[in-house]
């Protein structure tokens, strides 16, 4: 039993020890909206000899300036609330009225018998008077006409009882919407979207609102927005016409598309370029029409017939007969029917594979159909699409990512998998404006710190006729940022004439570490010696050697580490401890060295009652 007891006071005086301290968890700034309440989320923790002092006598206080403003106990509800419960070590309180201005809150535990204020960290509510733009991901949007895209808008949530209203821009359908808790503890509104874009979202603004209640009624919003821009197979418009004259013909053919279509005449199959018998003018609409005019004299038509107007692009290819000089012959209208087929202009599809051929057509009344389509595949299979193609975000925020691949063949369709361990995925099949078929894979993730640099990837499997398959990957490298860690690799040493201490600290942006001496902020000098060294674009180390005389009348060593995102405190060294350490070390030796003496004069005693038991009958 002593030896346990030695056994547990030596590790709560080693150097950085699991020895529970005073610390609170807080944000290290809070943004919130002038006029609306704002949650803290607050947590500490206590010495363990003080475990039994947090009981149901224990309330919260807040102090600005070292002046209370929040005070559970007489607090009404219109100035705030206690959420959390002081009990369970937790101090979350949400405050209905804040100061105009910017306003610094230490947090206060005030019990029957123990009161302990928690000068560090404190927390900086920001004051704003209009409320933080919602995050858009992917922050642009460049797609194919067909395409499934998940979109997502986060908004932060700094007053849980009032959380911020999220609306899209009407028309695009039914959005979800969760609560998330990042790793600072506040909280995030994130609203996903799912729509199929189409050629008609070209170029027009997609948007997302959150709105901000204030505590008087009134709302304020801030809105985040892209521009669409699709890329669509071209169309020949229903306004593109013919007209004639005794002299001339004159065709005007009208077509859309992105990328911008190029148009070409054709004359009984033959294409035509201007000159001085065929005059050809073009002109463009916006970034995706085009009109292209041919006037030919009617001489020049006499032993000709069939005037053909094809639009292309990148995408896919149409033709459409505009005039008939046998029609005209016949006096037929210019609506009768002729030979014509819909097919995309190229399908990828990989060598050994079946493909599917989107194909629809139409006939002259007096001939039979027919069709004919050759396929040349390439060596290997297309990549498929990754959205958003980058990915910067902060820790404990979640993402949708949608994985897409080309789906020639319908039998059998590519088998998508993501990076292993982000979770399950859903996936579907889309059918696009040219009748070929996509597969969608969408992955809901919560990004951590672990994710910071690592690559996420999906891969798309086709399989061959003869059973061997190929595969083709999309990738992208996650940028997280986190607020600082103390690591457990912190640690202290002693020697009879100095302590060094070392702090290792984890964060993205990289942290700054400062060292403070029971409170008092230490910079290097011949006192203290502080080195500093990055571990990569995250990681730091501190060192810092102090002389034992230096810390005769001094106590505690405190590693401070913090960024943009928030701040983090831990006691590596308590002079106090060793000094205790010290006499109860001595003391137990001592309690030792009584019980065994105790024991051996009890001994001592027993035998000599045995030996008088004995002598006693002989003597009478």
């Amino acid at each position: 039993m002593a030896a346990a007891l030695i056994l547990l006071f030596a590790v709560c005086l080693l150097p950085g020890s699991l020895c529970r301290e005073f610390k609170v968890i807080l944000p290290q700034t809070i943004e919130v909206l002038n006029g609306s309440c704002v949650t803290v989320p607050c947590s500490f923790d206590i010495e363990e000899t003080y475990d039994e002092k947090l009981d149901h006598t224990c309330t919260a206080k807040w102090l600005i300036n070292k002046e209370t403003v929040f005070n559970r106990k007489t607090a009404s509800p219109e100035e705030g609330k206690l959420l959390g419960n002081l009990t369970n070590k937790d101090c979350t309180t949400t405050f209905n009225k804040t100061p105009s201005d910017d306003a610094t809150y230490e947090f206060r535990l005030k019990c029957q018998i123990l009161i302990y204020s928690f000068t560090e960290p404190t927390v900086t509510i920001v004051a704003k008077a209009d409320p933080p733009r919602p995050t858009l991901s992917p922050s642009t949007l460049e797609v194919r006409a067909g395409a499934s895209v998940t979109l997502s808008c986060s908004a932060p949530a700094p007053c849980l009882s009032l959380p911020p209203h999220i609306t899209w821009t009407s028309g695009l359908g039914d959005s979800q919407e969760t609560m998330k808790e990042l790793e600072d503890k506040t909280q995030v509104k994130t609203s996903v979207l799912n729509v199929t874009i189409s050629r008609l979202h070209h170029k027009k603004e997609i948007s997302c609102t959150a709105a901000y209640s204030k505590g008087n009624g009134d709302t304020a919003s801030a809105v985040s927005a892209l521009t669409a821009v699709v890329s669509f197979p071209p169309q020949i418009l229903d306004s593109s016409i013919c007209t004639t004259t005794p002299s001339e013909v004159t065709c005007s053919c009208e077509t859309e598309g992105n990328p911008l279509p190029t148009v070409y005449w054709y004359l009984d199959g033959t294409r035509l370029s201007h000159s001085d018998t065929f005059t050809i003018s073009t002109e463009a609409h916006g970034d995706t029409g085009l009109k292209s005019i041919i006037t030919v004299c009617q001489s020049d038509m006499k032993h000709r017939s069939i005037l053909v107007c094809n639009s292309s692009n990148s995408l896919s290819s149409i033709s459409q007969r505009l005039y008939n000089n046998s029609y005209k012959e016949q006096g037929l209208c210019s609506l009768c029917r002729e030979f014509k087929v819909i097919l995309p202009q190229t399908i990828e599809v990989l060598n050994g594979s079946c493909v599917t051929v989107p194909c629809s057509f139409d006939i002259e009344e007096k001939y039979d159909e027919e069709i004919d389509h050759t396929c040349v595949p390439p060596a290997d299979p297309p990549r498929p699409t990754l959205s958003p193609s980058t990915l910067e975000v902060r820790a404990g925020a979640s993402v949708t990512l949608s994985c897409s691949a080309p789906a020639p063949c319908l039998s059998l369709p590519p088998h998508i998998t993501w990076t292993s361990g982000l979770g399950d995925s859903q996936e579907t099949m889309k059918e696009l404006e040219d009748k070929t078929q996509v597969k969608t894979s969408v992955l809901n993730v919560t990004i951590s710190r672990l994710h910071h640099k690592k690559e996420i990837s999906c891969t798309a499997a086709y399989s061959k006729g003869n059973g061997d398959t190929a595969s083709a990957v999309s990738a992208l490298t996650a940028v997280v940022s986190f607020p600082p860690q103390i690591l457990d690799s912190s640690i202290c040493t002693t020697t009879p004439s100095e302590v060094t201490c070392s702090c290792e600290t984890e964060g993205n942006p990289l942290p700054t570490v400062y060292w403070y001496l029971d409170g008092t902020r230490l910079s290097h000098s011949d006192t203290f010696t502080i080195s500093t060294e990055a571990h990569g674009d995250t990681g730091l180390k501190s060192i810092i050697t102090v002389c034992q005389s230096d810390m005769k009348h001094r106590s505690i060593l405190v590693c401070n580490s913090s960024n943009s995102l928030s701040s983090i405190s831990q006691r590596l060294y308590n002079n106090s401890y060793e000094e205790q350490g010290q006499v109860t070390i001595t003391t137990i030796i001592r309690l030792v060295v009584w019980f065994l003496l105790s024991c051996a004069l009890l001994l001592i005693g027993i035998s000599y009652s045995k030996q008088l038991n004995v002598l006693t009958p002989t003597q009478q």
